[in-house]
């Protein structure tokens, strides 16, 4: 959300807190996105949005902006993978730009990612980072060379209203995108800890509740389970989901 991290904490290397802009000093004839401004009428970079596949223009009514968008749909979706065929990709597209099957998939040449072999052109995800993917790419001197980039979230363009409403986003281990949202109920309730500071001139605000950092809400269970938020780095409180337990 273009948020900029300001005052490194010695302790663990965190910022003790990030400005936000985007959600702070927010115009409704604007749209925001990664940290940049849109007036109505104008097309954001196809370059912004190319994993995520969609064409976005910032459109208005009543001079209240959002996003207007256009998916694109990949030909890959309509037409099943044939046999032994892998799809290759371009960094700068979202759709597969080709596909290669037997003999000539078998003659491209490959990426050893720890026990796992990739071909050229063949997109995968990084173990251990979920917001980083990487395209197996090899030089002319058969050189692996890294071509990895970051997974850009949408929900500020596919749930812009939420964000506006005060929505805290919920998020998942292994998963790099919100999972859900915990939106504002008059029912919210903190729950105190005892690494509360109250001299701390930095909080989140959630609602109408404002959270000294160590501060929590309580927790509230949903038919996906269990949903737990801290104030951790300000101004936005972090929010975890744990799976239900099933018996």
């Amino acid at each position: 959300m273009g948020c900029t991290a300001r005052e490194n904490c010695t302790a663990n290397g965190c910022p003790a807190y990030f400005d936000c802009p985007s959600l702070t000093d927010r115009q409704p004839d604007k749209c925001y996105l990664y940290g940049k401004v849109y007036a109505i009428g104008e097309q954001v970079p196809t370059e912004e949005t190319t994993g995520s596949c969609v064409a976005l223009l910032c459109s208005g009514f009543d001079e209240v902006a959002s996003f207007s968008k256009a998916y694109i749909e990949c030909p890959e979706l309509f037409f099943p993978r044939p046999k032994n065929c892998i799809r290759q990709f371009k960094s700068d597209q979202c759709c597969s730009s080709s596909f290669v099957c037997g003999d000539d998939r078998n003659k491209l040449k490959t990426c050893q990612v720890g026990n796992k072999t990739y071909f050229e052109g063949q997109r995968y995800d990084v173990e251990g980072d979920p917001c980083k993917a990487c395209i197996c790419t090899v030089n002319s001197e058969g050189v692996v060379v890294k071509n990895c980039f970051e997974q850009k979230c949408t929900f500020e363009f596919t749930d812009s209203e939420r964000l506006l409403q005060g929505a805290a986003p919920v998020y998942k281990k292994d998963r790099c995108c919100p999972v859900d949202w915990r939106l504002p109920s008059p029912y919210d309730k903190i729950s105190q800890t005892a690494c509360n500071d109250e001299s701390n001139n930095h909080k989140c605000q959630y609602g109408n509740l404002t959270l000294n950092i160590g501060d929590a809400l309580e927790s509230v269970t949903t038919s996906r389970g269990t949903i737990s938020c801290r104030c951790e780095i300000p101004p936005l409180v972090h929010c975890v989901l744990e799976d239900a337990t099933v018996n």
